[in-house]
């Protein structure tokens, strides 16, 4: 198992388009939440400032925007690695426990789409701190969306809002983790697809349109459930969604059940043996 783990983690670090990917992220995520930083009126904290919870047209726009490529993004580093793999005349599958590959093929995919998404975000928070909480900044302490002093105000603008007006900074890097998270379960779902799915094409842009599917079906709810899509649901700023822990733990089961579900009909179809 350690040694399939080993290979694909060398895979994965030596593919230009998972570094290229990677650096472009991070440049790109720098300077969205960078780009005002000279603008007197607003600048804040950190934490208040990096465009996954600023409120800006520029931000609020490339954050949607963002949300909704996470899905196309995340396919392009591992999860075609299947595909490319299974025509490859110098690796030894026989030699290989059918178990360990594809729990290293799915464990690396989930790694490379948390980490391209993750790093980048940590980055580019790292890099606001260093230019304005790491000096005297007595500029105001209000967001752009709700006054942190008003509890009732924040409950009805932020998801887990008692995290956030408790530990800010704790609360940032929470929702990085949930938005990487998204994107190592569609790198996953990716190479799910693949294995039934010979062509390149439709595994890398499948998952990409199945996630509007919940979108579309979800407008049709009142609120609060119609605020339970994926993109809302990675958001910080998730207006009257009143979520619990619980919701994210039932979209990541059913991530992880179709996940199976296509594994098995790949297993019945074509056994690797």
């Amino acid at each position: 198992m350690l040694q399939t783990l080993k290979k694909d983690v060398y895979l994965l670090l030596h593919k230009k388009i998972f570094l290229i990917m990677l650096i472009i992220l991070t440049l790109l995520f720098s300077y969205i939440s960078l780009r005002d930083i000279t603008d007197v009126y607003t600048k804040g904290y950190s934490y208040q400032h990096h465009f996954i919870i600023g409120s800006d047209y520029l931000k609020i726009s490339f954050k949607n925007g963002l949300f909704n490529l996470i899905p196309l993004l995340v396919v392009f580093p591992f999860a075609d690695t299947w595909l490319s793999e299974r025509n490859m005349t110098d690796v030894v599958f026989t030699r290989v426990n059918k178990k360990n590959f594809f729990t290293s093929k799915y464990l690396i995919c989930f790694l490379s789409g948390f980490l391209l998404l993750f790093i980048p975000l940590l980055i580019s928070f790292l890099s606001e701190i260093l230019m304005l909480d790491l000096h005297t900044n007595q500029m105001t302490m209000f967001t752009y969306i709700a006054a942190e002093n008003n509890f009732k105000e924040l409950e009805s603008t932020f998801t887990f809002y008692q995290l956030y007006a408790t530990h800010p900074y704790i609360y940032i890097l929470v929702f990085f983790a949930i938005v990487s998270t998204y994107g190592g379960l569609c790198a996953m779902l990716a190479f799910s697809i693949s294995l039934i799915c010979k062509q390149k094409v439709l595994t890398y842009i499948a998952v990409f349109f199945l996630s509007f599917i919940p979108n579309i079906l979800f407008s049709f709810l009142n609120d609060p459930y119609g605020k339970w899509y994926f993109q809302a649901l990675i958001s910080p700023y998730n207006t009257n969604a009143k979520l619990s822990v619980w919701v994210y733990f039932v979209f990541l089961l059913m991530f992880l059940l179709i996940d199976f579900v296509l594994f098995k009909i790949y297993a019945r179809r074509d056994p690797f043996e």
